[in-house]
Formats: C-alpha cells, structure tokens, sequence
C-alpha cells in the first residue's frame, strides 16, 4: 500500500505546473475549462471510491493522451505552419515569415483551447500562461526540418502527464 502511494505522489509530482494551472482556473480564478477538460476534471473529481468505469477512463485516456495531439499537431502543426501561412507571404523578409509561422499556429492553438461561452480577460491570461509553453512544440518542428513526428511524440507525452496528474 505504502509503495503504491509513493508510486503515485511521484507521478502527480511529475505534472504539478500543470495541475497547479487547472486547479488555479477551476477554483480560484472561476474560469470555465473548456468542455473536454471539464468533463475529465469532474469524471476524476467525482467518482465513488472504486474509480469511474474502466471504459469511460480508458476512452478519455485513447482520446486525449494519443488521438487529439495526432490530430491537433496535423492541423496546427503541419496544416497551418507549413501548409497555409507560407502562401500568405506576409512579409518578404523570411526571419518575419518564419517567425509568424511559429507564433501564429501556438496562438491558434491557444485559442482553441480557451474559448467558452464566457471570454474574459482572466481566461485568456490564464489559458496563455498555461499553454505559451507549447510554443515549443512549434519551434521543434521548425528546427527538425518540419518533421511532424516529434512535436506529436512531445505533444503525447505533455498530455499523458496531465491525465496522470489529474487522475
């Protein structure tokens, strides 16, 4: 029992900043989490001792651990930073084209995940402290010769830490 416990405070600690966030813009920031944070939020929060079924958990674990970053680097990643905003050629210079294309697709991204029925001005300062981080993902596929595979690699893994940290 000991050891399980100590098993798990080690991977909640592996994710704290993450987990500090969510708690931050749940409870005391009054934000609202967009619909599938939210619902992996109360479905950890408020299952019975024994735990929500094992089909539910394992379903949201497939969806937001492997096929949402799959999905979301294609679009943010490959769509946008490599397919849409090149043909825009928003300037000659190329270090402004290639810094538009790394900040515009992380700024989309950002956007995606904070609209609710509310925006406010806490929920988007809190949703750009949480998600500025995963510029890097953007600057990664820049750097790796517009490789799609690593940004969706450190994308898996930066949400199999949160479903870690909030189970």
């Amino acid at each position: 029992m000991l050891q399980t416990t100590y098993k798990k405070t080690i991977l909640v600690k592996s994710c704290d900043l993450c987990c500090y966030f969510n708690y931050l813009q749940y409870h005391h920031f009054h934000v609202t989490l967009t619909a599938n944070r939210r619902s992996i939020w109360d479905t950890s929060r408020t299952s019975k001792s024994n735990g929500p079924p094992f089909l539910l958990m394992f379903s949201i674990m497939l969806t937001v651990v492997l096929i949402s970053p799959i999905i979301e680097e294609l679009i943010f990643q490959y769509f946008f930073q490599r397919v849409f905003l090149p043909t825009l050629n928003i300037s000659r210079n190329i270090i402004v084209q290639k810094y538009v294309s790394i900040i515009s697709p992380t700024l989309l991204f950002i956007l995606s995940h904070i609209i609710t029925g509310n925006i406010s001005f806490q929920s988007i300062f809190i949703g750009l402290i949480t998600y500025l981080p995963l510029l890097f993902l953007s600057i990664l596929y820049e750097r790796t010769d517009q490789n799609i595979v690593y940004p969706i690699a450190v994308h898996i893994l930066i949400n199999f830490m949160g479903m870690i940290s909030i189970s």
